[in-house]
This record gives C-alpha cells, sequence and structure tokens, in this order.
C-alpha cells in the first residue's frame, strides 16, 4: 500500500500517535497505514515490545526535554541527553514489572522518573548545565 518514496518519518509518528489515541492494538491499525508487521520493523523493536508500549512516548518526551531546552547544548549533554533516552527504555520495563501485579500502567511514569533523577544527578557534572529561567 505504501511506497518506499512515501515513508517519511511524519508516517511513524502517525501511527505511533493514532495507536495511542484510539488505544487499538498494533494489529487493528487502520488499512491506510499498511499492514501493521512493516510498523513495528520499521520502528526497530520486535512485535510484543512496542505493544507493551517500550518504546512509546516516555523516550521522546525524553528527548524533548534533554534536546529541546533543558540543557544548554554541547558534546558533553548530548550524550548525558543520549544515555537519558536509553536509561527511560530500561525505566519504562522496571516500571510495567513493578506495577503490573497492582493493575496500574507505567504510562509517563518512566519520562517523569528519568528526567527528574538526571536533572539532580547534573550537579555531579560541570561540563552539563542547565538553561537559566532568567
Amino acid at each position: 500500500m505504501m511506497s518506499g518514496s512515501r515513508l517519511k518519518t511524519c508516517y511513524l509518528d502517525e501511527w505511533v500517535l493514532y495507536r495511542y489515541r484510539s488505544g487499538i492494538p498494533w494489529r487493528d491499525l487502520p488499512e491506510r497505514f499498511g499492514d501493521f508487521r512493516v510498523v513495528h520493523t520499521l520502528l526497530g523493536a520486535a512485535e510484543p515490545a512496542i505493544r507493551a508500549g517500550a518504546f512509546g512516548f516516555n523516550n521522546v518526551l525524553t528527548a524533548l526535554a534533554f534536546f529541546g531546552g533543558l540543557f544548554r547544548l554541547n558534546t558533553s549533554s548530548a550524550i548525558y541527553g543520549t544515555l537519558a533516552v536509553i536509561v527511560t527504555s530500561f525505566m519504562y520495563a522496571a516500571l510495567s514489572a513493578a506495577l503490573e501485579p497492582l493493575g496500574m500502567p507505567a504510562m509517563t511514569l518512566a519520562f517523569i522518573v528519568t528526567v527528574w533523577l538526571f536533572i539532580l544527578a547534573q550537579r555531579n557534572f560541570s561540563r552539563i548545565r542547565l538553561i537559566s529561567s532568567s
């Protein structure tokens, strides 16, 4: 349905947004998006991990926080932000496993916890500076 020339990053964003807004499983994506297996293949992860939300908005939110104005951008802060995005995936998996017996979803808790941990730890790194509010 979708040719390689039409497949752009905006489609990936649209797939993820549609799926999370509607709350449907990946396999129930409308035909206009193409085969759901293409979606999870293009996102680079196993289908069960994507269905579980391990590669969802938490990583995107963390990247936006770190690369979108929280820290002054330099090589050190770029490495720090990249590490934060990676830690967010593990944090999501751990929080999901911890909250599952309680029947609670992790939602954006991984993003919140990771960003706060990295903001608090930033004080120990002289080359990584928060952007001042003034």
